[in-house]
């Protein structure tokens, strides 16, 4: 199947029956990620600039019920749902993908659409994204890139398909989605972690941006991500084989890099029996890029603590989770934990290294005073795509996520609307669930 006739043909039934449910369950699991990105610094900011700086119609913000326009409604809500970053990707694209699509998708999705166009669309979206990233990947192997630089073509398939541009338009979209997407080097954002994160609302606008101007006839460049012989293998199974099977869930809020290590620290403190503060060294073994370049000083905000290696593993340790905003807020103030973060040593582990990115694992070693060691063992991230979430799972984290955000009753009604999304007859009380404050 060529991408165009995907992005406009296919139907939920072309779908199998797995790809379906995995569609449905990351689906859930992005929209609470957008649910408690809601609640941050960031959300308001970005909010509160498209309100005052874009206005316009035909699409709401999240959780506040303002109605502005298209590309608008994607950039606030799409920094909204990635503020977080509690939602999950692609190991081979290297990076997610929910966040862009999400916000593409409500601000573009009729109300009058069945659930099961929304499903389609949301799964189409996520395979052409996927493999755009590896395309990317591929052409462009020496630089490693935010995600939002191949988001912004998934984000124009989903507005295309929705907005009903012809093929022509289409193919134009892409281009132009390609063309003016952000360039954002991920190194950089770990490096220097603030509110711009992945760039995730960047992409979401461009993509948007790019199908409504194809619509009125605006032309663009090929999108070599799509079209060129380099990355045809790519493309050439689009519809037979799915990337959505290789999906990835984060249970925790921080980089996907620093997962493994958490993991590992959550590990060890279930065997741990002494006071935290007798410990004097935290060796932390992983992979080259997740012990080199999240080395940033004790963060002072969230966006700085979810790329901060060390503070990951003194606040695990200490608490036990890492998901709420409340967690982040105590962490900062808590003498224990930066004890514990200046105890911590992230050291590259080449057995690691070598099996990154199909697989991310790490180890914890701590000395204690007493001269205890105690040692996780290699571990795994928990979620991975080998050995996913169960559906029960999913909708726990969700729970969790949107309890303090949402009323129960509104909690409840969304997360089953979207678990059976597939048999609405209409899109309407779902997004009426998503924009009303």
């Amino acid at each position: 199947m060529q991408v165009i006739d995907f992005i406009h043909q296919l139907k939920l039934q072309d779908i199998p029956e797995a790809i379906q449910r995995e569609g449905i369950r990351s689906l859930l699991d992005t929209l609470g990620a957008a649910i408690i990105g809601r609640n941050t610094k960031l959300s308001h900011i970005v909010n509160e600039y498209v309100v005052a700086t874009y206005g316009g119609k035909g699409a709401f913000l999240w959780l506040d019920g303002r109605e502005v326009s298209l590309p608008a409604a994607a950039f606030a809500n799409g920094m909204t749902a990635d503020a977080m970053g509690i939602y999950g990707g692609h190991p081979l694209a290297r990076g997610t993908a929910g966040a862009t699509l999400l916000a593409t998708l409500l601000a573009t999705l009729p109300p009058d659409v069945t659930g099961q166009e929304l499903l389609a669309s949301w799964i189409m979206g996520l395979e052409v994204a996927f493999r755009a990233g590896i395309a990317l990947n591929k052409r462009d192997s020496a630089r490693s890139h935010t995600a939002c630089t191949w988001n912004a073509i998934g984000s124009a398939a989903i507005a295309s398909r929705l907005l009903s541009l012809s093929v022509s338009q289409t193919k134009h979209a892409l281009g132009i989605a390609e063309y003016s997407a952000p360039v954002a080097p991920i190194t950089r954002t770990v490096a220097y972690p603030t509110m711009l994160r992945t760039g995730a609302g960047w992409a979401a606008m461009e993509g948007v941006t790019a199908a409504l101007l194809a619509k009125q006839g605006f032309i663009g460049a090929s999108a070599l991500n799509v079209e060129t012989k380099e990355v045809a293998a790519i493309w050439e199974d689009i519809g037979k084989h799915w990337q959505l099977s290789k999906y990835y869930y984060k249970p925790y809020t921080v980089c996907r890099w620093m997962q493994a290590s958490l993991d590992a620290i959550l590990a060890v403190r279930e065997d741990f029996k002494e006071d935290f503060k007798s410990i004097k060294s935290i060796k932390v073994y992983s992979f080259a890029v997740a012990t080199k370049e999240m080395t940033m000083d004790f963060p002072q905000n969230i966006e700085e603590a979810q790329f901060s290696l060390k503070f990951g593993v003194a606040a695990m340790l200490v608490y036990g989770e890492l998901g709420k905003t409340t967690t982040f807020e105590a962490a900062f103030k808590s003498e224990l934990v930066a004890h514990l973060y200046n105890c911590v040593q992230p050291i590259e582990e080449q057995k690691f290294t070598g099996i990154y990115p199909h697989q991310r694992l790490a180890r914890v070693l701590i000395e204690t005073e007493t001269g205890m060691t105690y040692d996780s063992g290699d571990i795994e991230e928990k979620w991975a795509a080998t050995e996913p979430p169960t559906d029960e799972e999913v909708k726990e984290k969700f729970r969790a996520l949107t309890k303090d955000e949402l009323s129960e009753n509104r909690s409840r009604d969304l997360g089953e609307m979207v678990w059976n999304c597939a048999s609405l007859p209409e899109v309407s009380s779902l997004l009426q669930l998503i924009n009303q404050p």
